[in-house]
């Protein structure tokens, strides 16, 4: 009997294993990264399968740092030239696949198994990653978010160029590496640093910057991060100098071209030559649409001229990309929600456009971390207005009350929401807005005297007397405070109380005694007291005549 062929044993596809370190060589360039350096390689821990640390003089910690982990380590001489500090890492580098990341910087675990997947992918040679910097003032308090290839295949002839702001692109592009984008973060901690700090940072960057173009002249990139760098100096016209020559360098649709000419533009802006401005970010929102800060400038700009319709139409373009993780700025801001929810309710609120308005107060104050107290008067306007969605507002009115110090200025706030409150009649409210402002402010003895006033109104007269007791305790030189707490003895049938009050206010402001002896001539009318209602009378023809 013959015997049939053996049946082909089928292939099993290779399941990737994502649970082990991917085939990728970290390099890092060091000096006197104590602060740093832990946080930053232990964010990569079970994503790479080597740590090569290439330190260029620290006199810190660093080294004792890096040694706690599985890191090879190297020391070179300090040459003033990052891209050669850079391409000494990668020699050494003995994975297929580099990431390269600054001490300061974080790849954190959440997005270790999208770079394995990526790598196991092969498809593409370099990857784009997101650089998430937040910034601090001198900066201009946005963050920002840049694209840079930070993950690359080792390829030959594929090395670092640029004495500083060193890149890998140029030689990506030569050997015609395929490159994609990866929905990837890196967060880097180096710009929210203290001023002093940064400024240090800065001019050590514009002499190694003024060394690089003076041997690079015709290098664009060269000179749109000197340009950058000296305006963040105070250098204004010497930077827009250094911007024009990089647009004299780069192609007029490039990403470079766009960022040069959208920090001219926001000079512009803040020269106040909104004009000027808009015509040029016309032409860069033209050529690179897809992106955040030149609409949001365009906006501002709009809104500056009183163009509000311009203004609202632009805003809803930073809107539309606020949540696109590459745009076509190679540098582009992230805007918080609440900013632009703060802009559309003012520009809304501008042109009486109130119950589209409302919505957007509302999204702001929910979302908004501190208020901007002239937005509350806006809102309390439209509101009045229209009386939109009763129940949300009512909803705001008690965060207002509860959170006062989340105003830039509560006590303004607590005069806004007090005169809002006066003109409805509503003392209840307003007595809750006077006990909380008491507890924000317990010092100041206005909150529990118009706390007074509220219960004074609502007939609760031995509340109002504690609450005017309250606020004399805290000054007892407010004219005002003693003549209602006599106001409050009176209508709770306190005639004496109230003739002491009176007594006391005649005695210690003698320019209010005229008052005070009219108020004593009626309360002892009222107890039978005739003999000193009259001579309280006769007191006050002597002092008329």
């Amino acid at each position: 009997m013959r015997q049939g062929r053996p049946s082909k044993k089928r292939k099993r596809t290779k399941t990737p294993n994502f649970s082990s370190p991917a085939p990728l060589s970290l390099c890092m360039i060091v000096k006197n990264e104590e602060q740093f350096l832990e946080g930053c390689l232990k964010s990569v821990e079970g994503l790479v399968s080597e740590i090569i640390i290439v330190d260029t003089g620290s006199t810190d910690a660093t080294l004792d740092i890096a040694s706690r982990f599985k890191t090879r380590i190297f020391t070179i001489r300090w040459e003033n030239h990052f891209a050669r500090a850079r391409n000494y890492a990668l020699e050494k580098a003995t994975q297929p696949w580099i990431l390269y990341l600054d001490a300061d910087e974080r790849l954190h675990p959440p997005f270790h198994q999208t770079v394995k997947k990526a790598i196991q992918s092969d498809q593409a040679d370099a990857y784009y990653l997101q650089v998430y910097s937040e910034v601090g003032q001198l900066l201009g308090g946005i963050p920002h978010i840049q694209a840079y290839p930070r993950l690359f295949k080792k390829l030959p002839g594929v090395q670092f160029e640029g004495r500083i702001h060193e890149q890998i692109t140029p030689s990506l592009l030569r050997v015609n590496a395929r490159i994609e984008y990866l929905d990837v973060q890196i967060e880097h901690l180096g710009y929210n640093l203290p001023e002093e700090v940064l400024r240090q940072k800065v001019q050590r960057n514009l002499d190694f910057l003024h060394q690089q173009v003076e041997e690079e002249p015709e290098n664009a990139y060269a000179w749109f991060q000197l340009g950058q760098t000296t305006l963040i100096a105070g250098k204004k016209e010497e930077a827009i100098q250094y911007l024009n020559r990089t647009l004299e360098l780069s192609e007029p649709s490039s990403q470079l071209s766009s960022a040069a000419q959208m920090i001219i533009a926001n000079e512009l802006f803040l020269q106040k030559d909104y004009p000027g401005a808009i015509h040029i970010l016309k032409q860069v929102l033209e050529a690179t649409p897809r992106q955040r800060l030149g609409w949001f400038l365009l906006s501002e700009c709009y809104a500056h001229l009183q163009q509000f319709d311009k203004a609202l139409q632009a805003l809803k373009e930073v809107k539309k990309y606020g949540q696109l993780k590459f745009t076509d700025l190679n540098i582009d801001k992230l805007f918080e929600s609440y900013l632009l929810e703060q802009r559309f309710a003012l520009y809304l609120f501008s042109v009486k456009r109130y119950k589209e308005a409302i919505p957007h107060f509302y999204n702001y104050f929910t979302q908004a971390p501190h208020w901007n107290q002239n937005l509350l008067g806006k809102y309390l306007v439209a509101y009045n207005t229209t009386g939109h969605d009763s129940d949300k507002h009512q909803r705001l009115i008690k965060m207002f009350i509860d959170q006062l110090s989340r105003f830039h200025n509560p006590q303004e706030a607590v005069q806004i929401l007090g005169s809002f409150f006066e003109q409805k009649g509503d003392s209840r409210t307003l007595l809750t807005l006077f006990k909380a402002a008491s507890k924000q402010f317990p010092t100041q003895p206005v909150y529990p005297y118009y706390a007074g006033n509220a219960c004074l109104k609502m007939g609760d007269y031995a509340q109002a007397n504690r609450y005017y007791f309250q606020a004399l305790s805290l000054d007892d030189s407010i004219y005002e405070i003693h003549y209602n707490l006599a106001v409050s003895h009176i209508k709770s049938g306190r005639y004496q109380d109230a003739i002491e009050q009176f007594l006391k206010i005649r005695e210690q402001f003698p320019q209010h005694a005229q008052e005070a002896n009219r108020r004593l001539g009626g309360l002892y009318l009222k107890l039978g007291m005739v003999d000193e209602a009259v001579k309280i009378a006769q007191q006050n023809l002597t002092d008329v005549s």
